[in-house]
């Protein structure tokens, strides 16, 4: 009695699935027609910062341009252009060519197409077994968004100084306080602990000093190529040269002042050639002694 109403609903409840059935069907093919296919192809890099205080991402930035050479960027942009002529070519061949080329359009973000993230690994702690455990978390700090433009043209700037540091560190005001441990070791390496100057060797590093070529008072730069090792004698001799050079120099200058305001005081009152003729050979004899002096400090 009970089985022929059984089937009577379920016969009644068939319609009702089919319908639903087909318009499950029918929402899944709307959604694959109107879901952008277009996926846009970003430039990722993760840079690890741990230990390290206030870090600049664009430094980071620089380095990774001075180890790759730019290579990577320029292989992934043009994978980008790559990437945009085959959207094209799909759109040309798509039936909604006016809906997938919208699609495309809201899908460019070239402005953004290449991304940096500064992460900094952390120390976080577990209960298990009653025993507290250490366990690594990466966590990210900054991030930094770009377009291939902008890489470039800091390219053209590194390649200006050919690679030797970062822009930060290029333009810094205060170039002592880039001579870290590491660069230091790196140009007693590269000069094998011997100074470039009287050709000593001192393989125990006591009484070698790392110089600037270029004085950084000269606007010199805290480089690889403008960094020698000399020992404290020559490297206390080249400061003396330097003092002697200067002296010589404001000698001139007094020379030449106390004589232009000679000339001055005596040219105003008296107005006699002769007295012209004079401070002009007053003139050569200061310039003359000058000089002189100059050849003796040095």
């Amino acid at each position: 009695m009970i089985l022929p109403d059984l089937e009577i609903e379920y016969i009644n409840f068939l319609p009702f699935a089919a319908i639903i059935i087909i318009a499950v069907f029918v929402i899944a093919f709307l959604v694959l027609i109107f879901r952008s296919p277009f996926r846009y192809p970003y430039f990722i890099r993760f840079f690890d910062v741990s230990g390290k205080r206030k870090p600049r991402i664009e430094d980071f930035i620089d380095n990774f341009i001075i180890v790759t050479e730019f290579d990577a960027i320029q292989e992934h942009n043009k994978s980008i252009l790559i990437w945009k002529q085959e959207c094209q070519d799909k759109i040309k061949k798509s039936k909604i060519m006016k809906l997938r080329q919208k699609q495309f359009n809201a899908c460019l973000d070239d402005a953004n197409a290449f991304k940096f993230y500064l992460t900094r690994k952390q120390t976080r702690y577990k209960q298990q077994n009653y025993v507290r455990m250490p366990y690594k978390v990466t966590q990210p700090v900054d991030q930094f968004s770009c377009s291939y433009t902008y890489l470039k043209n800091r390219n053209e700037e590194l390649k200006m100084i050919n690679y030797e540091c970062t822009l930060q560190e290029w333009h810094s005001k205060n170039q002592r306080k880039l001579m870290t441990k590491e660069l230091r070791e790196k140009i007693m390496i590269r000069d094998k602990y011997t100074c470039q100057k009287c050709g000593k060797y001192m393989p125990d590093k006591v009484g070698l000093h790392i110089d600037h070529i270029i004085p950084v008072s000269k606007g010199g730069k805290t480089v690889f190529s403008n960094l020698q090792v000399l020992c404290s004698k020559c490297n206390g001799s080249k400061s003396k040269d330097m003092t002697k050079c200067k002296l010589s120099y404001l000698f001139i200058f007094i020379v030449r002042r106390a004589f232009v305001l000679f000339e001055h005081h005596f040219t105003k009152r008296h107005l006699n050639t002769s007295v012209k003729e004079s401070a002009e050979n007053m003139q050569k004899y200061s310039v003359f002694m000058g000089l002189w002096f100059f050849r003796f400090l040095t």
